[in-house]
């Protein structure tokens, strides 16, 4: 049976690059008069390659291509390419040199004796390869992931912890725990100096695999790893699967789909409609998505997906993923396991939209928290689940927050942590500011619960308490912000004092650019909108802003005033979000909102 297995691996990864190498040649192979052309050429170049083994080859192949197409055969059997994918892991190649298997244990934290050779060669090799390896496998998966997706994928894939894990699927392995056990200082190892030792003992296994001459060429091994990894990347990619785009409509709208909030069923439903299209109807649940027509099932299916990925409101509604891919550049979401939710004080690093800023959690407080002892903490497992999951939220609370909190020239900050499949804890702070709870909440999803800490945020009001301090030291332009009995306002209305003379009729009109006039932007500051943000809360105002799609690479945008039909900044990037941000960032600094404010 192994011998079969074998045998069958090495056929299907020589029919995959068989397939690939006829379509190559069917495209640039030169005919019989460009031979004899090449071949009485006074070029010695010319006349070399005219009698090439490849050309000679080539040629004839295209020229028997009317009574055998190779490529048609492939066609007629529906060859697979990604057949490996959907089986089931296959046994891992075997190491012939028992020489080189048993250095791939050879670690240097547990050889014995001085004269053993350690694996750290072997090692070098199979680092190198292996990153190569799993690079090529998840781009020929997510050939248009965002990079920082990929890269967290392929990093996370590559971690001691999952390499480490791998190894108990390997049969050479059976004997590490024996072969650890030789060295007398094992039991003083903590299980994280293990986990790396494994680790390390893999990376020296893919290593001995490439240098091996038991004939497992770099296509076999690129074909065992991609099976062998597959379950582990079905499992990191639900992650990162807003930045992880598959290769075609269907899939992506079924990794959007599955495990939907609602628990529908996703349903394909194909029908030939006439003699020459199929219809596809795709349904969730008895709600029918949208529709789509194509020359076969597989255009039909494709066609469909596209029109539910284009009208994004569907899968806003029933995936459990947040698609904005605005948010995603915004805010680092720091996803935990149920399991590794921390119940005790800990020290972590929190990442922002602006800063990195490190915190130590003191221990859950069994009070509410007073203005005297306002402080940042980590709430137990139990506590955070206590918590009611809330399915919808206020779409403004967090905008009006914002306002709010730059009044006092401060940003809100979430620390969002998720629970489970559909729940996420998040708690509100003011950024880069120590002892500043704000509130918090639980949702369905991530955006849910920073609404629903961003509601009891402005519920409490602690601000107030928070910034008190520093309001005593500042002109009483703000003292109204204290009162306790007066309503927040959150129209975001012109709510500046009585004394301003600024009204829109006698603001100077900005005058904007035809949007190929402005330099197409590839990076941006990322803190632009929030800055502006900021300083128009202050004043009582919210931007807003308007976006084109001039191409998938080219985005144009202008920032008005909400409410209103100012324009006080505009904008070019390679995405929505840049585009935006450079709006905002011309904004900021620019004449027409100082004009604006006098």
């Amino acid at each position: 049976m192994e011998d079969t297995t074998s045998k069958f691996v090495r056929l299907q990864t020589a029919c995959a690059a068989l397939k690939e190498s006829i379509s190559t040649i069917y495209d640039n192979a030169l005919s019989n008069e460009e031979l004899n052309r090449l071949a009485s050429s006074n070029d010695d170049m010319q006349r070399m390659i005219a009698g090439s083994p490849a050309m000679i080859i080539s040629t004839s192949l295209v020229d028997a291509k009317s009574k055998f197409d190779i490529a048609e055969l492939f066609n007629h059997y529906k060859f697979n390419d990604d057949i490996f994918e959907k089986k089931e892991l296959f046994n891992s190649p075997v190491i012939e040199d028992s020489d080189l298997a048993e250095t791939v244990l050879e670690h240097r934290e547990l050889i014995v004796s001085e004269r053993t050779e350690d694996n750290e060669a072997l090692r070098h090799v199979g680092v190198n390869w292996l990153k190569a390896l799993v690079t090529e496998i998840l781009y020929k998966m997510f050939p248009y992931a965002n990079i920082r997706s990929f890269v967290n994928v392929e990093d996370d894939i590559l971690s001691d912890m999952h390499l480490s894990v791998l190894t108990s699927q390997i049969p050479l392995f059976d004997r590490f725990e024996e072969h650890a056990m030789k060295n007398p200082n094992v039991t003083q190892l903590s299980s994280t100096k293990l986990c790396k030792i494994k680790a390390d003992c893999f990376k020296s296994f893919i290593g001995a695999l490439v240098v091996d001459n038991n004939n497992v060429t770099a296509a076999e091994l690129k074909v065992w790893l991609g099976s062998f990894l597959q379950p582990l990347i079905q499992k990191i990619k639900m992650n990162h699967i807003n930045g992880l785009y598959a290769k075609d409509p269907r899939e992506q709208l079924v990794l959007f789909m599955q495990n939907n909030k609602f628990g529908l069923e996703l349903r394909f439903k194909t029908e030939v409609k006439t003699g020459e299209t199929t219809l596809c109807k795709i349904y969730m649940g008895n709600t029918l998505l949208a529709s789509g027509e194509g020359a076969d099932d597989f255009d039909a299916e494709q066609n469909a997906a596209s029109a539910v990925l284009m009208d994004d409101s569907a899968v806003i509604k029933y995936s459990m993923y947040d698609i904005n891919r605005e948010d995603e550049d915004d805010y680092y979401t720091e996803e935990t396991t149920e399991e590794s939710i921390p119940s005790k004080p800990v020290h972590r690093e929190i990442r922002t939209s602006s800063t990195v800023v490190t915190e130590k959690k003191p221990k859950t407080p069994s009070k509410e928290p007073t203005p005297a002892e306002l402080v940042e903490y980590e709430k137990s497992d139990e506590e955070m689940r206590a918590l009611p999951v809330n399915t919808t939220s206020s779409k403004t609370d967090k905008a009006t927050l914002y306002r709010i909190i730059g009044e006092y020239k401060s940003y809100p900050q979430y620390i969002t942590l998720q629970l489970g499949l559909n729940d996420f804890y998040s708690s509100c702070h003011v950024l880069n500011r120590p002892h500043s709870y704000l509130g918090e909440g639980r949702g369905s999803n991530k955006k849910i619960a920073e609404q629903t800490a961003a509601t009891e945020a402005l519920e409490k009001k602690l601000y107030k308490k928070i910034f008190a301090t520093d309001n005593e030291e500042d002109d009483e332009d703000f003292v109204h912000l204290l009162s306790d009995n007066e309503e927040e306002d959150t129209s975001g209305e012109h709510t500046k004092s009585s004394d301003s003379t600024n009204t829109v009729d006698n603001f100077k009109p900005f005058q904007a650019s035809y949007f190929v006039d402005l330099e197409l932007h590839n990076t941006c500051d990322p803190n632009a909108k929030a800055a502006l943000y900021a300083e128009l809360g202050r004043f009582g105002y919210i931007p807003d802003y308007t976006t084109q799609e001039n191409s998938p690479t080219d985005f144009y945008s202008f920032c008005t005033i909400k409410n209103t039909s100012v324009i006080i900044g505009e904008g070019r990037g390679r995405s929505k979000k840049i585009a935006e941000q450079i709006s905002a960032a011309n904004a900021f600094s620019g004449e027409a909102l100082s004009d604006f404010l006098v």
